[in-house]
């Protein structure tokens, strides 16, 4: 994507008109945008160029609470209605139950940290990392940052074995996880996770004043 879509292939003052764009135009993919392109590693050329480029976003967006109230909100993008995992865990027969682990579930964790990160100005990439720095600048609870990492952990875990579990079939790789799958423990490891979900995405409704 990044070496074929001129989007991604553009000279640094491209880069700053496509920042500008995505901060307060009306495309709905800008944000988005943004947060891939907040999230990029310099892997060669000049690294300095991308610094640059990081820099002018954090200076362009500093103080717009309506930008991060707009970058925040696609945590609910996939979110599910109240009592889901209820009906999910109950359905049987031609509708087996199954889990869309990045929509549902690292989805959420990682956009969700990227937005305080964004706000708060953080130079760290990985979620986990990310998350380290904002509890030590207590921005974030210590035991629901200790808990959003164990949640991402276990669902990355998990699409993991889905994953090595498709390829050894031949089947497609996908993002979905059917709970016929899951043993006993791993389901109960999904509804907790779910759970730390549900309240991080609480904790940015909260933070951001996002419509529940």
């Amino acid at each position: 994507i990044m070496v074929t879509n001129p989007l991604w292939c553009q000279p640094l003052a491209g880069f700053q008109d496509s920042i500008l764009r995505w901060l307060y135009g009306a495309d709905p993919d800008g944000p988005m945008n943004l947060a891939i392109f907040m999230d990029a590693r310099a892997v060669a050329g000049d690294a300095s160029l991308l610094k640059q480029a990081r820099g002018y976003a954090l200076q362009s967006m500093a103080g717009s609470d309506a930008f991060f109230a707009r970058f925040a909100a696609a945590i609910d993008q996939f979110s599910e209605p109240g009592g889901w995992w209820t009906r999910l865990a109950t359905l049987r027969g031609r509708e087996e139950p199954v889990f869309d682990l990045k929509k549902l579930g690292t989805f959420p964790i990682v956009h969700g940290v990227r937005s305080l990160a964004l706000e708060h100005r953080l130079e760290e990439v990985g979620t986990a990392a990310r998350l380290q720095v904002l509890v030590s600048r207590k921005h974030l609870p210590c035991d629901l940052a200790r808990d959003l990492i164990d949640a991402l952990h276990f669902l990355m875990g998990i699409k993991l074995k889905n994953n090595l579990r498709q390829k050894q079939l031949g089947q497609t790789l996908d993002n979905l996880s059917h709970l016929s799958n899951l043993g006993t423990l791993d389901r109960d490891q999904l509804k907790d996770a779910l759970a730390i979900i549900k309240r991080f995405r609480l904790h940015l409704q909260l933070r951001y004043q996002l419509a529940t």
